[in-house]
């Protein structure tokens, strides 16, 4: 150490300058040293362990999360339903749909949850309603229980036919998700049109569009004539059955007159219809097919056709009479 009063070196036990004769004061203590930027090594391997141990909360939480969490996250939905030209084909142009014609759907379901053996269990259920909210065939319903897709959507289709006796307008597709797991619902209710003709709804049993042909699906005679024998082809629409619990109970009796008046066909149950029918619209009609065949031995000359239209369940019934010709 120095002297502090005359600078002299002086030894660190004596307590007095030998020079100057001043007392002599032990040095000031050594400025401590700079603040390290960063922890100690003990300090890094507590920070260290605390930060690895919040990392594997949080990786085992998001683990967890994922394991009861949805495909595509969020909520249950059902999401791009679209029509299809045919089934697993191409999307279908925005264009109205005919009676008859099929109807192809597609749709995806995201956001469904997995239970602990990593499966799915939906609930799908599938209705298409006409313009009076009418639904074509009863409830398409499945329950879908399943391993669960990994980053993938559950993909769904369905096709419905379009009876003929469908009325023009717009028509619904209701597909509902019911998720058995998180007890959550979706839906999605894609639209279509039907172009048809205009029907008049009937108010009792009726005969339409009547028509007598010399060939299956040929063009219709007013009176057609067979020559030397043959078959005369009939087509037509009965309207305005009732039901009983979705049944009708329908019976055409066919009797043919010769040109004397005496009958050569009967047959009092030339057509029975005994059958459920879930659509039943305000279009509703049953269409009928029938031959009648005539040997060419049988007398020449005017053949009348006398049908007989009853309905069971309204305890109706109805004539009605075409003519032909042999020659």
């Amino acid at each position: 150490m120095f002297c502090q009063r005359c600078g002299t070196p002086a030894h660190a036990d004596l307590r007095f300058c030998t020079a100057c004769g001043a007392p002599l004061y032990p040095s000031a203590p050594d400025a401590p040293a700079a603040v390290q930027r960063g922890a100690s090594a003990s300090t890094r391997v507590a920070l260290g362990v605390g930060l690895l141990v919040v990392l594997i909360a949080v990786l085992a939480a998001a683990y967890l999360l994922y394991r009861g969490s949805s495909a595509g996250g969020g909520d249950l939905r059902v999401v791009n339903a679209a029509f299809l030209q045919s089934e697993g084909g191409p999307p279908r142009a925005d264009a109205p749909y005919a009676p008859g014609d099929t109807v192809y759907v597609k749709y995806d379901v995201l956001g469904f949850a997995k239970d602990k053996q990593d499966k799915i269990d939906l609930l799908l259920r599938v209705v298409a309603r006409d313009p009076d909210n009418l639904g074509l065939y009863p409830p398409w319903e499945k329950e879908l229980v399943q391993e669960a897709p990994r980053g993938s959507p559950v993909n769904g289709s369905f096709r419905l036919g379009l009876p003929q006796n469908v009325p023009p307008g717009a028509y619904k597709v209701e597909i509902q998700i019911h998720d058995k797991v998180k007890n959550t619902d979706a839906a999605a209710t894609p639209a279509f049109q039907v172009e048809a003709p205009a029907i008049a709804p009937a108010v009792g049993l009726e005969v339409r569009d009547f028509a007598l042909s010399l060939s299956e699906d040929g063009p219709p005679a007013e009176v057609p004539v067979l020559e030397g024998g043959g078959t005369v082809h009939l087509r037509w629409k009965v309207f305005g059955m009732q039901a009983r619990e979705d049944r009708v109970n329908l019976e055409i009796a066919l009797k043919v007159l010769g040109p004397g008046g005496n009958p050569v066909v009967d047959e009092p149950k030339y057509v029975v219809v005994d059958q459920s029918f879930y659509y039943r619209p305000r279009t509703f009609f049953l269409p009928m097919t029938g031959h009648i065949t005539l040997p060419g031995e049988f007398p020449k000359g005017a053949y009348t056709a006398l049908f007989t239209v009853t309905d069971q369940v309204a305890n109706a019934q109805i004539p009605y009479t075409a003519t032909f010709e042999l020659r």
